[in-house]
């Protein structure tokens, strides 16, 4: 009997929703959207979600404290009254803060999670919010991580929908849940891992950012390759087109060679499908070439939000330095 009330609910709310506004329906079986704004807020969505839930899975590629301290309180009281629960993360770009994560893994109903992204060679964006009351699926996806901007005061798009937990959508999110949260790694086993990586690009990320802020990086809006550049692009292009695999410019300091390798990198990574190094060779190591491999790694990675890896090694044979970087 329940579960056909249910279907019958979810009817006149789907109805309203996408075919007729102006009629009566149960706005908790109704398609809501939520972005935080109209006095709807996703924090309060989830907790009221959580509240009543049987059980829950959490999939989202970000997790930070400021997203779950205001839940705690209500995760609490879901573990005294033992309802259960999964919650997946990821190690995608190091951003889900580890002590976030060592507080959702304190609680003794949730089993924590993390998809690590290198090892399946693929990316993880999710951001679905699921949970199981009475027969029903209760189903909030769209842009929302768990993050404190995110389920507050971000603009944000969010659908929360309900299902019978026999319904085509519900059996598709469930099941694509299960099959990542298989694949993917028990936290316990990894944070000590995760947490040194952690700690380590955000050191880098800061490193990065000091840097940015001491370069005058004005002349990128107006940057045009000068005359010397142009001419080798058109013949380094015309030995290319002829089959020819080398070739080498001899050209006065200052003209701006490091600058057209640079941009040469940046066209051919993008337009040709080989990967290969790329090597900066310097009469002696100093000063100078620990600052320009700093700014080679901000050049590049301002291009390609990519992290560069560039290293300075010295030449056995004589006191020379050579540079090399390659995308991670």
């Amino acid at each position: 009997m329940q579960h056909k009330l249910s279907t019958s609910k979810l009817v006149d709310g789907y109805h309203k929703a996408f075919i007729d506004s102006s009629i009566e329906a149960d706005d908790t079986y109704s398609p809501q959207f939520i972005a935080n704004s109209n006095g709807k807020k996703v924090l309060t969505v989830i907790e009221n979600e959580l509240k009543g839930c049987d059980d829950l899975f959490i999939s989202v590629a970000f997790i930070t404290m400021g997203g779950i301290a205001p839940l705690l309180g209500t995760l609490k009281d879901l573990e005294k009254r033992g309802t259960k629960g999964r919650i997946l993360t990821t190690d995608y770009l190091m951003f889900s803060d580890p002590k976030a994560l060592d507080k959702l893994n304190s609680l003794s109903n949730l089993d924590i999670k993390v998809f690590k992204t290198a090892e399946q060679n693929t990316g993880f964006h999710t951001k679905g919010y699921m949970f199981h009351n009475n027969g029903d699926l209760r189903i909030i996806v769209g842009s929302s991580n768990l993050t404190q901007s995110a389920l507050s005061t971000n603009h944000e798009w969010n659908t929360r929908i309900v299902s019978t937990t026999e319904g085509q959508y519900a059996k598709d999110i469930e099941s694509e849940f299960n099959a990542l949260w298989e694949s993917s790694v028990c936290y316990d086993e990894y944070k000590d891992e995760y947490s040194k990586l952690f700690n380590k690009t955000k050191a880098e990320r800061a490193e990065l950012s000091k840097l940015t802020r001491t370069l005058d990086l004005g002349y990128s809006k107006v940057l045009v390759p000068n005359k010397m550049q142009e001419e080798f692009t058109c013949n380094l292009e015309q030995i290319i087109q002829s089959g020819g695999k080398r070739a080498m410019l001899i050209s006065a300091t200052g003209t701006g060679k490091t600058l057209l390798q640079l941009l040469l990198f940046a066209n051919y990574s993008q337009t040709t499908s080989y990967k290969t190094r790329r090597h900066f060779f310097f009469h002696t190591e100093n000063r100078s070439t620990n600052r320009l491999s700093k700014v080679i790694n901000v050049f590049l990675a301002s291009i390609y939000l990519w992290s560069f890896s560039v290293e300075i090694k010295t030449m056995s044979a004589k006191p020379k330095a050579l540079l090399s970087y390659s995308p991670q």
